[in-house]
């Protein structure tokens, strides 16, 4: 499948000198820069650094404000508890609306220690333009505060999230939090018209939900709320608003320098796959992030609160709010972060975050092996299919997948390429780092070398065609070969914003992919075949650049998230070659 990256003209403006042959070029197979001797192994250049960290964040506690009430609230009537019969599966097991979301990402997405590195880093680069960024990230990440604040002519910024005590504040860093989303409206000019955070919120404090003449009396009652049916709450479209970003870059004063970029454009790809279909044939994003069966698949069917009251009857269906999914790093950084964070959530229900997490990667893709020998050469064809309704991997740009394939004979390992080290790094079988901050790996249809890996990324950069990784210095994309959505369409109205940057000359990438190996060798016998395609939701190089000009948020990163960065495995094949 390949893409017309002539409609790409508004995006990437520098896409003439990038496709010169001036040394401004991302490489291709063979040439020198990728093949360079890599570096010598040795800790990365975060791992047990000086200098102040970050302090603790405030810890959360109940808030009321004009709009919005704290997820205790909720609480109160929407989880399980122990000995209740209701908001559980046919097994027994919790699944109710609180106790599945607040350990994950959404309901850590104003505490989450890499975003707020990331904006930290781009506020230090830009002291003149600090509201900007403060306006464009705190949107999403802590929507409720700049909801609230922004009514009144307000505005959050970055260190009211790591130390205020507003209400205000207190509502913001529950994230995506429930009567944030629960009031978020249907806007009649349609999803596009909210993207960058765009949102609006009701002012009847009405909740939305996907029930039909829901009780009214105990939210009015105990919340001051007002349930309400309404089907936009299991549409895609409300999902549309944070999770299409577009960003330009932007100078130290805060000027714009760049053109418009879709720094991630996760509903668009999905617009753009087999799952937006209408009715029965497609899926929403709901469908699979807030699934309605239980862990082994079987509808739930259960009261939805256990608070007594008088019509109160089982429903179908009830969505479990675990937003699963791929960010196992992170979750386990909470886990292991001793109450820096601040979140309602225990160690214990992180972990099984990151447990559920890692296993939900296992369906997002497969893998197959295939493989042909002569006498002094084995061909392996890897085949790597997204069996999701976006990119893999979608979302931020610092998230990979990487194929790791090693041929095994008699004497040992005669072949491998994609190892990665106790830090996550992609490294030979020497342990030299072959991946370093800067450096852009291509795309690769065939690989004969051991130091070429097929990493599918995303990877940004500047009119110079210099790897940046703060978005606001983005112009453009150096590389984007995330495997498509399944059923991409290069006709379809998104497809200029959703096509990938990389693969041209590859045939049979798509939504799918066949990495051909040739392995030279002259050993006898039997030969076995192993690959395993990995996920990353941080490349380690991200925190390499974080490195350069620390700041007390990127130290306290580093110590979060130190042994945390191995890969998680989503599919794994093999094949023994006579």
């Amino acid at each position: 499948m390949r893409n017309p990256l002539a409609t790409f003209v508004f995006v990437f403006v520098g896409l003439v000198s990038s496709c010169s042959s001036t040394s401004t070029d991302p490489p291709r197979d063979g040439d020198a820069s990728v093949t360079a001797p890599a570096p010598p192994s040795g800790p990365p250049s975060w791992v047990g650094l000086s200098g102040e960290r970050r302090g603790a964040l405030p810890k959360q506690v109940p808030a009321i404000t004009a709009m919005f009430t704290t997820s205790d609230a909720c609480a109160a009537c929407h989880t399980a508890g122990e000995g209740t019969p209701v908001m559980r599966d046919d097994k027994g097991r919790d699944v109710s609306p609180l106790t599945t979301w607040r350990p994950s990402m959404m309901a850590m997405a104003a505490r989450d220690p890499f975003y707020l590195a990331v904006v930290d880093e781009e506020r230090s680069s830009r002291p003149g333009a600090e509201a900007l960024i403060d306006g464009a990230c705190i949107r999403c990440h802590a929507p409720a505060a700049a909801v609230e604040r922004g009514a009144g002519g307000g505005t959050i910024t970055l260190p009211d999230l790591f130390a205020g005590t507003d209400k205000e504040l207190h509502a913001g860093r529950e994230g995506v939090t429930c009567t944030l989303c629960h009031q978020l409206t249907r806007d009649a000019r349609g999803p596009d018209t909210t993207f960058g955070g765009a949102f609006t919120v009701g002012e009847a404090r009405e909740i939305y939900g996907p029930h039909r003449e829901p009780v009214v009396n105990p939210m009015r009652t105990f919340v001051s709320y007002t349930p309400m049916y309404s089907d936009h709450m299991a549409s895609s479209e409300l999902c549309a608003s944070c999770h299409t970003v577009f960003t330009r870059a932007y100078d130290a004063q805060g000027k714009v320098t760049g053109p418009k970029l879709p720094e991630q454009v996760t509903f668009l790809e999905w617009r753009n796959s087999i799952y937006s279909a209408p009715g029965d044939k497609g899926a929403s994003c709901q469908a699979c992030h807030i699934p309605t069966g239980d862990q082994d698949g079987a509808p739930i069917t259960t009261i939805l609160a256990k608070v007594p009251a008088t019509g109160l009857t089982a429903r179908k269906p009830l969505g479990r709010h675990s937003f699963l999914g791929g960010n196992v790093t992170m979750l386990r950084a909470f886990a292991d972060d001793g109450g820096w964070s601040g979140s309602f959530a225990e160690p214990r229900a992180f972990q099984e975050q990151a447990e559920a997490t890692r296993k939900n990667l296992e369906g997002a893709a497969s893998l197959s092996v295939s493989a042909r020998r002569t006498e002094q050469r084995v061909e392996i064809d890897v085949r790597v299919e997204n069996k999701t309704g976006h990119k893999f991997p979608t979302g931020y740009p610092s998230r990979r997948a990487f194929l790791h394939l090693k041929v095994s004979g008699a004497p040992g390992v005669v072949f491998e390429s994609g190892r990665s080290d106790s830090f996550g790094r992609i490294v030979d079988r020497g342990g030299r780092v072959l991946d370093a901050a800067g450096k852009l790996a291509p795309h690769r249809d065939a690989i004969s070398q051991e130091t070429d890996t097929q990493i599918y990324e995303a990877v940004l950069g500047n009119e110079q065609g210099k790897v940046v990784s703060r978005p606001l210095e983005a112009t453009r994309y150096l590389k984007d070969n995330r495997l498509l959505p399944l059923g991409y369409s290069s006709t379809h109205p998104d497809a200029a914003l959703t096509t990938s940057y990389g693969p041209e000359r590859d045939a049979d990438f798509g939504s799918s992919d066949v990495v051909h190996y040739v392995v030279t060798t002259s050993t006898k016998g039997p030969l076995t075949v192993e690959v395993e395609l990995l996920f990353q939701s941080l490349r380690p190089a991200e925190l390499d650049t974080l490195a350069e000009r620390p700041t007390q948020t990127a130290r306290k990163l580093f110590d979060l998230v130190a042994n945390k960065l191995e890969p998680a495995v989503v599919a794994r094949a093999s094949r023994l070659v006579p």
